[in-house]
């Protein structure tokens, strides 16, 4: 019983000790900024309309980006804009992106970033019971702030 605990005390000492040199490195912008991330957004749609084809929805987005330095990244997303519409007239739209992100570091903890690029989606609609589905491209740009890893 006694050799069990000691053993246990060992193990979690080790544990600890790891996880304190894990935190204790420094963040190293020429190697740790380069790599695979991946991420999720939500988001707020409403859609104004004729006829009372008004509406507000959640848009859920999940992203895959590779980070080539501190600076640049590409990144691609799927975007789910939701579900939108009446009784008369009802849509349903998604798509997907390929961009380009840039970041600049303000502070050790903080990133501020813009990106842009292409949105491909598609929408499914009905109008009156007849239904028909629509393909269509744009552009997209956001900015926003986030830590760094």
């Amino acid at each position: 019983m006694k050799k069990s605990i000691l053993a246990y005390a060992l193990i979690s000492t080790g544990f600890l000790s790891t996880a304190t040199l894990v935190h204790a490195e420094a963040y190293n912008p020429d190697s740790d900024a380069a790599g695979v991330y991946v991420g999720g957004n939500y988001g707020y749609l409403r859609v104004d309309g004729d006829d009372e084809f008004d509406d507000d929805k959640d848009a859920y987005q999940l992203f895959l980006g590779y980070s080539l330095n501190e600076y640049i990244a590409v990144e691609g997303s799927y975007v789910d804009f939701g579900d939108y519409g009446n009784s008369v007239a009802s849509a349903e739209t998604d798509g997907y992106t390929l961009g380009l992100k840039l970041g600049l570091p303000v502070t050790n903890n903080i990133e501020i970033y813009a990106k842009g690029g292409q949105l491909w989606y598609e929408t499914d609609y009905s109008v009156l019971g007849v239904d028909g589905n629509e393909d269509d491209t744009g552009l997209f740009a956001g900015r926003g702030e986030l830590p760094l890893r």
